[in-house]
């Protein structure tokens, strides 16, 4: 009894379970990141282009 061979786990070594590796993002993911980017550099602009351009409107307004 003592020279029996132990089964192994059929599970521990299935095909399925070997497939690990660097994760990578999904391609929705992805589209979702460069939209948020391409929403922030727009704003970032706007903010640029309203501060330059707020006061040129304020001048060409005659106030009394």
């Amino acid at each position: 009894m003592a020279n029996q061979v132990k089964k192994r786990n059929p599970h521990a070594c299935s095909p399925i379970m070997r497939k690990g590796g660097v994760h990578q993002k999904s391609n929705s993911a992805k589209r979702s990141k460069d939209k948020r980017q391409l929403k922030e550099q727009t704003r970032a602009q706007s903010r640029d282009w309203s501060s330059f351009l707020f006061p040129l409107i304020l001048k060409s307004i005659d106030l009394p």
